[in-house]
């Protein structure tokens, strides 16, 4: 979470994330960085990276191992004023125009058009999802400016990360919630 919060780029600290993956996330999200960078511009787990601050709810209890798999643990985190990627390396760009350049390039107009039908589509989704409140009366809203986040790490077994606790699963505590169902 502190690289996600604090590391300057946004593409380091989600490779900072890529890297301390399970296998198994990885997998999850594409396989490759470039694939993982693509799923974190979602709005969900893009709030993630550069939010104001994070603190850490509760820590469940470590789930011994088994012949298949290693330790695992469950961390609830809070996020506060959330940002996404698509946010941070948008006020970038803005920030490096007017330290400079008058106008942006062809390139860059090109990325912003791609980057604004996007977003049309993820708010057309949004909206869509959000008249499927089949659940709403028994969630908490979160309206305040905070998010809620259970990550699942899990201790790995082999070699070359033998011993270190890797991210195995984060799922917004909503989503989290309806996957029990």
């Amino acid at each position: 979470m502190d690289a996600l919060q604090n590391t300057p780029n946004p593409q380091k600290s989600l490779e900072l994330c890529f890297l301390f993956s399970s296998d198994r996330c990885r997998a999850a999200v594409g396989g490759s960085l470039e694939e993982f960078v693509k799923y974190a511009n979602n709005p969900t787990f893009g709030s993630l990276v550069h939010c104001q601050d994070w603190r850490v709810l509760s820590v469940g209890p470590i789930i011994p191992g088994s012949m298949h798999r290693g330790e695992m643990q469950t961390v609830l985190i809070e996020i506060t004023k959330p940002l996404t990627v698509r946010a941070v390396l948008e006020t970038k760009a803005q920030d490096e125009r007017k330290s400079g350049r008058r106008r942006p390039t062809i390139e860059e107009r090109i990325q912003a058009r791609k980057q604004q039908r996007q977003q049309q589509q993820i708010e057309s989704y949004d909206q869509d999802d959000n008249n499927d409140d089949e659940f709403s009366h028994i969630m908490d809203p979160e309206d305040d400016g905070k998010k809620t986040f259970l990550w699942t790490l899990q201790k790995e077994r082999r070699p070359p990360r033998q011993d270190c606790w890797l991210v195995h699963e984060v799922l917004y505590k909503r989503n989290a919630f309806l996957q029990t169902f």
